[in-house]
């Protein structure tokens, strides 16, 4: 039969071994990639939930602030209507203050008349 030197023996060994940790590696290599990814997947699925989850919630909290400020502006308008209806009442009640102490200085002029 053929006989090999030991050293072509340990040289073929040795290729095999590093062939094989060069397998090992690769193949580790590709799942840890593998893994990676389906992590970042993962992670990219729960973000795209989180932000449709908050969008939904813009959307709802700015429909309720825009019902708000609608109502706001409504109170607003409101609120100025009565203001300009007082304003001519307060000049209103102001003259008819006037001819009251007009009037209570006539009282008091022609009291003062009587008495004398």
């Amino acid at each position: 039969m053929f006989e090999l030197p030991s050293w072509a023996l340990a040289l073929i060994l040795s290729a095999l071994g590093l062939v094989l940790a060069l397998l090992g590696y690769l193949y580790t290599k590709q799942r840890d990639i593998v893994s990676k990814a389906r992590e970042d997947g993962a992670l990219m699925a729960e973000m795209k939930y989180i932000g449709r989850t908050i969008d939904g919630m813009n959307s709802t909290m700015c429909s309720k602030f825009g019902e708000t400020d609608g109502r706001i502006k409504s109170l607003e308008i409101e609120s100025t209507k009565r203001v300009e209806r007082l304003i001519p009442l307060e000049m209103q009640t102001h003259a008819y203050g006037k001819k009251l102490d007009n009037h209570e200085e006539r009282i008091t002029h022609l009291e003062s008349k009587d008495g004398q």
